[in-house]
């Protein structure tokens, strides 16, 4: 059996607040939020797909009529997304996409989800030393799909007449969607580097790369730590070395 994995993005609306001017960098405590931040899109495609797909607030206009910065729809469809996959892939997910979504989840009074198996390509890009870690310049410097620029307003999701707010949310959930292919692309350029990627071969039973090939040979033995003794292989398809299963334990 595969893994389910799933490329996931969010997009969200900034909370609103006051303050007063200053030239100096300002502390902007509880008590002068007005409006917080709320998602206004989720975006996603699962490793066999070949497009990604989209959910907004906008997607039922009646309802964001009512009240723009209901996101429950949306929190609900990125909770059953999350907890139906195995492993999801996302570029800052760790510290951004899951967290607000949990939070929100939590302000909503959902029900909690398990927790899948996080690939963050922004956590990983780190390890590398790239000229930047931000997505569009990755996906400049490995020269992979490239990022587009967002035209939404992103005041304007938040401000104005319901029709300007309407509007710059399908800008920006277009914006989203866009960010999908790059981070597959990196993902898969960045996933032979990776050193603790999830073993594939626990769905399956069998040793199975990242990548996913079946198709690798047996390299030797490599001792550890501890005394332990691994077999060694290396994927056919991807080049990537890997570990297996503890065989045996050197003894003094």
């Amino acid at each position: 059996m595969k893994p389910k994995i799933l490329f996931f993005d969010t997009e969200r609306a900034p909370p609103i607040g006051w303050f007063w001017e200053s030239k100096k960098p300002q502390f902007i405590n509880y008590s002068q939020y007005l409006q917080h931040g709320f998602f206004t899109s989720i975006q996603w495609q699962y490793d066999h797909e070949k497009t990604p797909s989209a959910f907004s607030v906008v997607d039922n206009e009646t309802t964001f009529r009512d009240d723009p910065t209901c996101d429950k729809r949306v929190v609900k469809k990125a909770a059953k997304l999350l907890n139906d996959c195995d492993i999801v892939v996302a570029h800052n997910g760790k510290r951004f996409d899951w967290g607000h979504v949990v939070g929100r989840m939590m302000y909503h009074q959902l029900e909690p989800i398990k927790k899948p198996v996080i690939i963050d390509t922004l956590t990983e890009a780190r390890k590398f030393n790239f000229p930047s870690n931000a997505l569009g310049n990755l996906a400049d410097y490995l020269d992979i799909a490239k990022k587009e620029t967002n035209d939404a307003i992103i005041g304007k999701m938040v401000f104005g007449k319901i029709d300007e707010r309407i509007k710059n949310v399908k800008k920006q959930t277009a914006y989203g969607i866009k960010d999908i292919q790059p981070m597959i692309e990196l993902y898969h350029r960045i996933r032979p580097y990776m050193e603790n990627h999830p073993n594939l071969g626990a769905f399956s039973g069998i040793p199975t790369c990242a990548c996913g090939s079946t198709h690798v040979n047996a390299r030797g033995e490599r001792q550890l730590s501890g005394n332990r003794v691994k077999a060694m292989y290396r994927c056919m398809d991807c080049g990537k070395p890997m570990y297996g299963h503890v065989i045996s334990k050197v003894t003094r």
